[in-house]
């Protein structure tokens, strides 16, 4: 059984933050490495970035519902909560919904 190597999601250059994308991605990853470089060496290297566990659907992300927000703003002495500590409620309640 021969195992397909994975397509590359796209190029990138060494250094630089653009992200090439398409058929002519590496060609053009290299050229932009190369124009990047302005004749200095070493040119900085081109490579790929590929996918992990492309083949398997994205999970849905789960929101807070209005209730369910509007029940987190509430302390447990029923005062509201200040900012951080509802911030802090809040990302509890998405992570239980999302991560199990």
């Amino acid at each position: 059984m021969t195992i397909k190597k994975p397509e590359p999601y796209c190029w990138v250059v060494e250094g630089r933050p653009k992200m090439h994308f398409g058929s002519d991605a590496k060609e053009e990853a290299i050229l932009h490495a190369k124009l990047y470089a302005g004749g200095s060496y070493p040119i900085p290297k081109a490579f790929p970035l590929y996918r992990y566990h492309s083949d398997l659907p994205a999970r849905e992300w789960v929101r807070l519902t209005d209730k369910e927000k509007a029940d987190t703003l509430w302390g447990p002495d029923d005062k509201t909560l200040d900012y951080e500590d509802y911030a802090d409620a809040i990302e509890a309640k998405l992570k239980e919904k999302n991560n199990g």
